[in-house]
């Protein structure tokens, strides 16, 4: 899930996210679960493209117990259906 502060007229945008992924593994059906949170800004080459930089903190928790924390920094192109 995204959220964006300003309105979508203006060229540059503050966003948080925050997503959730499970994945599952073979063989034994191991798996771990992963919680991001990020906070960016994009900036606006039109209405449906962009250009973000983000940070952000993951959680990854395995099925043996063992969790990783994670510090990330990105910068991406972003490409919107509708702005």
């Amino acid at each position: 899930m995204r959220y964006y502060f300003l309105p979508s007229e203006k060229r540059l945008n503050v966003f948080t996210e925050g997503s959730y992924e499970h994945y599952l593994y073979k063989p034994g059906n191991a798996g771990s679960n992963n919680y991001t949170f990020l906070v960016g800004a994009e900036t606006f080459f039109n209405s449906s493209a962009g250009i973000e930089f983000t940070a952000g903190y993951s959680i990854t928790k395995n099925s043996s117990e063992i969790t990783y924390k994670t510090f990330q920094l990105g910068i991406g192109l972003q490409i919107h259906l509708e702005k």
